[in-house]
């Protein structure tokens, strides 16, 4: 009886150190998988939260910080959306424009586009043109619908 009290002892004792070492394993991990992209995504998306809820002055300092360590069409993305929060058009088509440099998403560009035309801004065309180069034709068409609106707007 004492022998199979000892191995079951023995054995709680082995899972538990079994379980210890998985536990301290598994934290080894998820503190190595916290590399500078995982941390910057995750400040993008506090930054884009952050304007979301309307506390744009928050917002801007994480976006200048984001700014000062990597630039990318994401961050300027996401900035150029603060700017339209805040009612910043010029703004946010200054940032538009710096992610359609390093980009070629439509999506970007577009937006870019849109804004563009809906405040008649110089840059329009040479914007356009650009886009047109490597847009896909369902993409053409959106632009083409922006470039009717600036020339509207441009006419005034």
């Amino acid at each position: 009886m004492k022998t199979g009290f000892l191995i079951l002892r023995a054995l709680i004792i082995l899972l538990l150190a079994g379980n210890i070492f998985f536990a301290a394993c598994t934290q080894e991990k998820s503190i190595s998988a916290e590399t500078p992209e995982s941390k910057r995504k995750e400040l993008l998306s506090k930054a884009a939260e952050l304007t979301e809820n309307r506390k744009f002055q928050k917002a801007e300092k994480l976006f200048q910080r984001l700014f000062s360590r990597k630039a990318d069409y994401e961050l300027f993305y996401y900035w150029a959306k603060l700017k339209i929060a805040e009612n910043d058009i010029s703004g946010a088509i200054t940032k538009f424009r710096k992610a359609s440099m390093l980009t070629r998403k439509p999506e970007i560009w577009l937006e870019l586009l849109e804004f563009e035309a809906k405040t008649a801004n110089e840059y329009f065309p040479n914007d356009y043109h650009k886009f047109l180069e490597f847009a896909k034709e369902k993409d053409k068409l959106k632009a083409k619908n922006f470039y009717r609106i600036w020339e509207q707007n441009n006419s005034n």
